[in-house]
């Protein structure tokens, strides 16, 4: 070969004979260095641990014919010598780590059969200590006599007495199912009464001039002159108005005709109109503003721009006194109650929760119902568990005796939910609610 072809092959790949030779001078051996008590360590004669002496040697061949294939001449004589070299330190190192790893094996196959033998020591001496603690167990029991035990009778105490007074499991079941019969049954007359078209009443209001009894008296003479049958059931109500409840279509036409001819000061009366309960309203809003914001943020409910104003109508605010939410019972158009129920409702930052509102309203002071404690006529506060005024509760001279509700006279508190009067009161006014119509389709 040329000189002229060695210089250009060298000049051609200048910097990996620079990479090898730093590589090369890094595996030689270092100077001496110096240990902090002052006394000299030789690195190079130091023993190097199988494992990096392995992966010294791979770095280097694999540095070595990287840098050697990309040359003309491949592998000079020194770098065959040295490739050599670390190819045998691979062979020692392999060597080395062939003998660590089967004195570790050694150590380990010894071990496991030392702990075998321990296990089946301890096993032996268990066993041994089970078998002498079973025979001392046998040897009690022969000893011991055997003695007849004799039941007696405890004697009748306190504890006894109501020990057994407890034990009507029986009764306790009937209990329970007759409560449960009772709460289907109202569930059941609940749901009648809001099925269906709100029902019609009419109203005679007495004037200066003529009482109840003279506006009835006129009114039946007017109706007996158009049908000779009506059906109809009427009350006076505690304000002194004659309600009337037509029931069929041919009387309630009758009564409708009458009333438009404005006689008899008779007039249709205007059904009530559903409350829904709006949770996690936030407080800081202003009522009345709150019918415009579900209009304007709930886009499904079809809201008319007209009735946007005013198609929720709070009554009044119940729940905690603090927080940061409230919640409020609103008077709802018949035409949007439905859909209310149906989607989810959106109020400033707040998703609410709009649930029915169906209870009835309870005066806590003569425990009628139909009107809170603020309206109530009475002036001395009647007891809920007997049901005399005069006293409360806690002063009740018939504490000991069983219960009597205010308004049915059973044996249960005035303000069970089971109440039969309570449920035919709340029936009332369910059947004279306008619920609307439900939604044809989903929207």
């Amino acid at each position: 070969m040329s000189s002229a072809h060695i210089a250009s092959d060298e000049e051609s790949t200048p910097d990996a004979s620079v990479t090898l030779d730093s590589f090369i001078s890094e595996l030689s051996p270092r100077q001496p260095a110096t240990k902090r008590s002052g006394s000299t360590v030789d690195a190079a004669n130091a023993p190097m641990s199988p494992v990096k002496r392995t992966k010294d040697a791979l770095s280097f061949i694999t540095l070595m014919v990287g840098e050697e294939a990309t040359k003309k001449p491949p592998f000079k004589v020194d770098a065959v010598r040295a490739l050599l070299g670390k190819v045998g330190e691979l062979q020692e190192s392999i060597s080395d780590l062939l003998a660590a790893n089967a004195s570790l094996n050694g150590r380990l196959s010894e071990s496991r059969a030392q702990n075998a033998g321990l296990v089946a020591q301890f096993a032996a001496v268990l066993s041994e200590r089970e078998a002498a603690c079973a025979a001392k167990i046998a040897t009690a029991l022969k000893s011991r006599p055997v003695t007849e035990v004799l039941h007696t009778s405890a004697p009748q105490t306190f504890a006894n007495v109501t020990r057994v007074g407890r034990k009507k499991s029986r009764s306790r079941s009937r209990n329970t199912a007759r409560q449960k019969s009772k709460s289907a049954a109202r569930a059941k007359k609940l749901l009648e009464s809001r099925s269906g078209p709100p029902e019609e009443a009419f109203v005679v209001t007495p004037t200066a001039d003529k009482d109840v009894t003279a506006c009835k008296n006129e009114l039946w003479s007017v109706i007996k002159k158009h049908n000779s049958a009506p059906r109809i059931h009427s009350i006076v109500g505690k304000s002194g108005r004659l309600i009337i409840k037509p029931q069929d279509k041919e009387t309630t036409d009758l009564l409708k005709k009458i009333g438009r001819s404005k006689t008899c000061n008779l007039t249709a009366d205007t059904p009530l109109l559903p409350r829904l309960r709006f949770d996690h309203v936030d407080r800081e809003i202003d009522p009345k503003e709150l019918s415009d914001l579900v209009a304007l943020q709930n886009l499904e409910l079809n809201v008319d721009p007209v009735d946007a104003a005013d198609f929720i109508s709070p009554v009044f605010r119940t729940g905690p006194m603090e927080g940061v939410s409230a919640s409020w019972v609103c008077s709802i158009n018949p035409k949007y109650y439905s859909s209310l129920l149906a989607l989810p409702i959106f109020v400033g930052l707040m998703r609410c929760q709009v649930t029915k509102f169906d209870r009835v309203t309870q005066c806590y002071r003569c425990f009628r119902f139909g009107h809170p404690v603020a309206y109530c006529k009475e002036v001395d506060a009647a007891c809920v568990h007997c049901a005399k005024a005069g006293h409360l509760v806690a002063d009740c001279p018939s504490a000991s005796l069983p219960p009597r509700c205010a308004n049915c006279g059973g044996s249960h508190s005035a303000t069970d939910v089971l109440c039969s009067a309570r449920t035919a009161f709340q029936a009332n006014l369910l059947r004279r609610t306008d619920f609307g119509a439900p939604p044809s389709a989903p929207l």
